[in-house]
């Protein structure tokens, strides 16, 4: 795995690690904050009844209050399943699946999902740009 890689994977796992654990934790949202460019959109693709396909987006600040108020009472634990990175010059395009569990030990299963996240080089640390997911695929 070459630097650049692994400096992605890095980014991927905090953003893991900060938005884990028990609803009485305290979050990192100043490291959380800096994993990202500032106008940094994330969105989730969501089917309403009929089937159909809805996207939701949020800039980052608006998705960390979000977090905040579902993390202040839950227990909630998500992890990286597997990573497909693809670098080109100094953008990156990772195919992400993730878990989710109400509690660490991995026995109270929430969901499952993938995210496709986009990154680039912010002068030497790499910082994502977009954030698309959607859970049960």
């Amino acid at each position: 795995m070459n630097q650049e890689t692994q400096a992605i994977e890095f980014n991927i796992q905090s953003f893991y690690g900060i938005i884990s654990g028990k609803m009485t934790d305290d979050r990192d949202w100043s490291t959380f904050r800096d994993l990202f460019i500032g106008s940094a959109i994330l969105s989730i693709c969501k089917k309403d009844d009929q089937g159909r396909t809805g996207i939701t987006s949020y800039m980052l600040d608006s998705y960390i209050e979000r977090m905040r108020s579902f993390l202040s009472r839950n227990d909630f634990y998500e992890y990286s399943v597997g990573n497909e990175i693809r670098i080109y010059g100094d953008i990156g395009c990772i195919c992400n699946e993730y878990a989710a569990y109400a509690d660490f030990e991995r026995e109270k299963f929430l969901k499952q999902g993938k995210n496709f996240i986009s990154m680039a080089l912010d002068g030497n640390k790499w910082k994502i740009t977009s954030m698309t997911w959607e859970d049960g695929v």
